[in-house]
């Protein structure tokens, strides 16, 4: 068994030190139980077809914390690795409904473990600066090399702005609404 097992269609946690071990359950109209080797490890109130009951403090202190999907311990975790990766999780996971962007939150951690958190974080600067809070554009700025170039600098002083050829401009008269019959016409 993993950190869970299926019941008569329903989900249950186990606790890590039992994973993999060979379980007996026993389920009645209100728990279900779980023993191995004949201890009772488990107790849980009895789920629905389809229902799950997980206790978080099943899992490693590690895990617990990924599985429970929180997304301010995901914000804590994010600074731990670097000001800017943090900065940016804060970003990602700001708004009335932060769980709509937990896979992109858990996708940006994971990166930290396959490029390493410096890189990581130099691209979440650099996203941050060109304002893409968006985890598939930091991986393409560590793909590409992005995170160990320089920002570009802003320019100081006055900027002008130049006017480009408008090439949809419709001419002038054709907002004449005129007709030319008769007595219409007001020249």
């Amino acid at each position: 068994m993993d950190h869970h097992i299926s019941i008569l269609k329903a989900i249950y946690s186990v606790p890590t030190r039992h994973v993999g071990k060979e379980a007996w359950v026993r389920v009645d109209s209100k728990l279900v139980r779980v023993y191995v080797r004949g201890e009772l490890v488990k107790t849980h109130v009895r789920q629905p077809p389809g229902g799950r009951s997980t206790d978080y403090d099943d899992y490693p202190q590690e895990l617990a914390a990924y599985a429970m999907r929180d997304p301010d311990r995901m914000i804590r975790e994010a600074r731990t690795r670097g000001d800017n990766l943090g900065r940016f999780m804060a970003e990602l996971l700001a708004g009335t409904c932060p769980w709509s962007k937990l896979r992109q939150a858990q996708k940006l951690l994971r990166l930290g473990n396959k490029y390493g958190w410096s890189r990581v974080d130099q691209a979440c600067r650099r996203a941050l600066a060109f304002e893409l809070i968006n985890v598939r554009r930091v991986e393409g700025i560590i793909k590409q090399g992005l995170d160990r170039q320089a920002l570009p600098r802003p320019e100081s002083g006055p900027r002008s702005v130049t006017q480009l050829p408008l090439r949809f401009q419709r001419p002038a008269g054709s907002f004449d609404h005129r007709t030319g019959r008769g007595g219409d016409d007001h020249d």
